[in-house]
């Protein structure tokens, strides 16, 4: 799959954001809740924030990308916290 250095780079710095800021690993094989909800809101920002489709998203989790369209359904909004944070690392 191609996709950008650029990108990669972004994607990237929200997983570590993501994970620093809800204490768990978001890249994690787990299916606890607060891991969850943490890959949730990074998976959110990361259509939000980089424009990237599901199939690009499932790309870096190692999933499908209906998982990211499963996320997308359930949860509306990112935390702002996250999303700030990034845009002043960038």
């Amino acid at each position: 799959m191609k996709i950008s250095t650029l990108n990669r780079e972004r994607v990237n710095a929200l997983i570590e954001i993501t994970s620093e800021r809800f204490g768990v690993n978001v890249l994690a094989k787990s299916r606890r809740r607060p891991v969850i909800y943490a890959r949730a809101a990074c998976f959110m920002a990361m259509r939000t924030y980089l424009n990237l489709t599901y199939k690009q998203i499932g790309f870096f989790f190692d999933k499908f990308n209906f998982t990211a369209v499963h996320i997308k359904l359930q949860i509306k909004a990112v935390d702002g916290i996250i999303c700030q944070e990034y845009l002043a690392r960038m």
